[in-house]
């Protein structure tokens, strides 16, 4: 629209949709996870997929992750075999939290690749302590009627601690 104002001049409106530059894109999913409360000494782990949602493909992909008892878990991952991504395709990474000692943990997930592209996922997660668990085995036993002065029936009962911390 050209408008001319009384001083003579002229207003031009511009409008236009804005297009992305072409090239790759990463995005991690999820972008967040918390694997919430995990006995000390055991693992909880989830799968993020790493995908190329740029315009054009993408090379030198690395994934790497950062935070205390947090590792990739290199044979669930496909991401460990990949270096590049065609434009839309996509690899996993399977990230295992094991907590060592009582106590939240926060980390980090990032996908980077060649021209500065990256993104990532924050993660976190408690270490909590274990709950001891008594199991008796025989679970019940019924003796046999003993006569009074005669010789009492033997039964062996075996005591264990079948929980995740010290009895």
């Amino acid at each position: 629209i050209v408008v001319r104002t009384s001083a003579g001049n002229f207003s031009v409106a511009l409008t236009g949709v804005g297009t992305p530059t072409p090239g790759p894109a990463l995005s991690v999913t999820p972008s967040t996870h918390n694997f919430g409360d995990v006995t000390v000494d055991h693992s909880k782990s989830r799968t993020f997929t790493v995908t190329n949602t740029g315009t054009a493909g993408l090379t030198g992909l690395d994934v790497a992750v950062t935070g205390d008892d947090l590792t990739i878990v290199a044979g669930d991952s496909t991401c460990d075999e990949t270096t590049s991504l065609d434009v839309g395709e996509d690899c996993t990474v399977t990230v295992r939290y094991q907590p060592d000692e009582v106590g939240d943990d926060t980390g980090t997930l990032t996908a980077t690749a060649d021209g500065g592209v990256s993104d990532s996922s924050s993660l976190s997660g408690s270490g909590v302590a274990g709950e001891p668990i008594v199991t008796v085995t025989p679970d019940e036993f019924e003796f046999d009627d003993v006569v009074v002065g005669g010789a009492p029936e033997i039964q062996d009962f075996t005591v264990r601690n079948t929980g995740d911390a010290t009895l």
